[in-house]
């Protein structure tokens, strides 16, 4: 579906006007690419050996279809990445032209940016970067994390720029089986509590012969709905809330031969978040043990610990993350459409979370299938008890 030469003479028409003295001649190579969940990457090289990167959305099921949400979400997606390369040290790319809907001539949305040094990681972080550099590259993601912690906002939602000015606007919320817009939201429990109010809501009605949702996939939206009150810390409620980039695992790093982080990419989804969500991090991390003789065990959270300190001496977030009260974090963040032996291994973590390493799994799922909830939802009532 898509045009490459008449993308590339978007990118050449772009670079004469950005650069009139450069060489605007260009190609692109179609069987060079790479791709994630969510966008294909092509590289655009020019004559004179510069190149630049043009990314191409994969539009996703959910969206049903919906242009002005994806419309949306890739507005927010450029307004994030410039808000951060213009407000932070982070190593964004430069966004140098793009096209929020399908283009004319192109045939696809695409946004065409800098071509940063370095590649992508692969695996898990504790493989991927060898124990020799494993301190300067936790610590400078580490510094990543804490830049982000700092651009705060007064409302959860997706960021808008709107004349250089950045506003909050409704957004497709993260970890959902039905991620519908909503928001913006002023507090973090209204956050959580009305999209897993809604998501717990949407799973027990949804029982038609094409519904793909298994009876484990609506137990894990009760469960997280019951978890709202156990992750919520009440001071930080009402915010300001940081900006989160909910997928800052090793793929969307870029790392040079001595494993310096030299870019952070794929911004698809970020969004003002409560500093719940925010502290989540990438699940191959250790939990934080106080009894652990392993110095690479807690070398991440202590490095979190020692760099927040120069920001604030009560270390809110790395308090928090090392606490007890986050350790069902990442099952209450990641709620979509996965397989059912992780949808399982997901819903025993909160099980545990939520009543304890001697709960018994069988017996919190009745609790839920015949919960009130349950059974208003079926009759059609959205009232719950």
């Amino acid at each position: 579906m898509v045009n490459f030469n008449a993308l590339c003479l978007v990118a050449s028409k772009t670079r004469g006007n950005l650069e009139p003295c450069a060489a605007t001649a260009c190609e692109i190579s179609q069987s060079k690419f790479t791709y994630g969940w969510y966008n294909l990457v092509f590289e655009i090289g020019f004559s004179d050996k510069t190149f630049w990167i043009a990314r191409i959305p994969i539009v996703q099921e959910d969206h049903d279809g919906n242009e002005e949400e994806i419309t949306n979400e890739l507005e927010s997606e450029v307004a994030t990445m410039k808000y951060v390369k213009n407000n932070t040290t982070i190593p964004v790319p430069v966004i140098f032209a793009f096209s929020s809907t399908p283009h004319p001539d192109v045939g696809c949305r695409f946004i065409l940016m800098e071509s940063l040094p370095g590649v992508p990681g692969t695996g898990r972080f504790k493989e991927f970067v060898p124990d020799e550099y494993k301190q300067k590259t936790f610590r400078q993601f580490v510094d990543i994390k804490l830049q982000l912690s700092q651009c705060r906002f007064p409302r959860i939602g997706r960021l808008r720029e709107d004349a250089n000015v950045y506003k909050i606007e409704s957004f497709r919320p993260f970890g959902c089986l039905y991620s519908d817009p909503c928001g913006p939201f002023d507090t973090s429990i209204d956050y959580y509590y009305s999209v897993r109010k809604h998501d717990l809501q949407k799973a027990v009605n949804d029982r038609s012969a094409q519904s793909d949702i298994s009876q484990e996939q609506r137990f894990g939206t009760w469960l997280r709905l019951q978890a709202v009150p156990v992750i919520v810390q009440l001071e930080f409620n009402p915010g300001p809330f940081p900006l989160h980039h909910p997928d800052l695992n090793v793929a969307n790093l870029l790392f040079d031969n001595e494993f310096n982080i030299t870019g952070v990419i794929d911004w698809t989804g970020a969004f003002v978040a409560p500093i719940e969500s925010f502290g989540l991090m990438p699940i191959e991390f250790p939990r934080y043990s106080k009894n652990s003789k392993d110095s690479n065990v807690n070398l991440i959270w202590n490095l979190i610990e020692d760099a927040e300190r120069l920001i604030d001496p009560s270390t809110p977030l790395s308090k928090y993350i090392q606490s007890s009260r986050s350790a069902g974090l990442a099952a209450f963040e990641i709620g979509d459409r996965r397989g059912e032996k992780i949808t399982m291994q997901l819903c025993q973590s909160l099980v545990h979370s939520l009543y304890g390493d001697q709960a018994d799994y069988t017996m919190v799922k009745s609790m839920f299938e015949n919960s009130c909830w349950v059974k208003a939802l079926s009759l059609g009532r959205e009232e719950s008890h």
